[in-house]
């Protein structure tokens, strides 16, 4: 029998660790779940994200949770959608998180629906121009550019 790959064990402790009232538990659960992803933990991942959503701190951390959730165990690619357009509406005052969600959103309805291609476009171009801004240098090569 095969191991599960235990790196995702070492944010697990940490989040168990740290009590809800810190301010590091936002970060380390999404961590956690950014580790769980990697790992194809795609049922933990959403075991872990999905009661709690709703609860986390409006914008950029509720954001980040719901653009985890696009690569958890989805029945749908409507389900995968709506996680896009709950994680824009949540990802306005973050420019670099924004941008990678816009660039996931367009290769997503662009490869798998085939439809909608000019709106795909538009999407690709406003990541692209996120990217480029000066403030986020780095992101650029973030997104293989």
């Amino acid at each position: 029998m095969r191991r599960k790959d235990p790196c995702p064990l070492f944010p697990q402790h940490a989040l168990r660790l740290t009590p809800t009232d810190d301010p590091t538990h936002v970060d380390r659960l999404l961590q956690l779940g950014a580790y769980l992803e990697i790992a194809g933990e795609k049922q933990r991942l959403g075991d872990l994200l999905m009661p709690i959503v709703d609860s986390l701190p409006a914008g950029p951390p509720r954001a980040r949770a719901w653009f985890l959730l696009t690569g958890g165990d989805v029945t749908s690619n409507r389900e995968i959608l709506d996680y896009f357009d709950r994680a824009l509406a949540e990802s306005a005052d973050d420019p670099r998180l924004r941008a990678a969600v816009l660039g996931e959103l367009a290769a997503n309805v662009a490869a798998v629906r085939v439809e909608r291609i000019a709106m795909t476009n538009a999407w690709a171009e406003e990541a692209v121009a996120l990217a480029r801004r000066p403030d986020f240098p780095p992101l650029l090569e973030d997104l293989g550019g």
